[in-house]
């Protein structure tokens, strides 16, 4: 009985670690992620005003 219990509170104490260590890794790629997205939309946005300014020019030489 007591084993036992000491064993749960060996488990639990080295659950702990790993729960917070896989919980860092969750959130920091979900961080990169975002911040990927964030990048891509802001090149989607540029590449999409230079077709916009490209787009007008042609438009202004026909």
């Amino acid at each position: 009985m007591n084993w036992a219990a000491d064993a749960r509170e060996l488990f639990i104490l080295f659950q702990a670690p790993v729960i917070l260590s896989v919980m860092g890794l969750i959130t920091s790629l979900y961080i990169r992620f975002i911040m990927l997205q964030m990048v891509v939309q802001t090149w989607l946005n540029i590449d999409l005003t230079i077709v916009h300014i490209l787009f007008n020019r042609v438009q202004m030489l026909m």
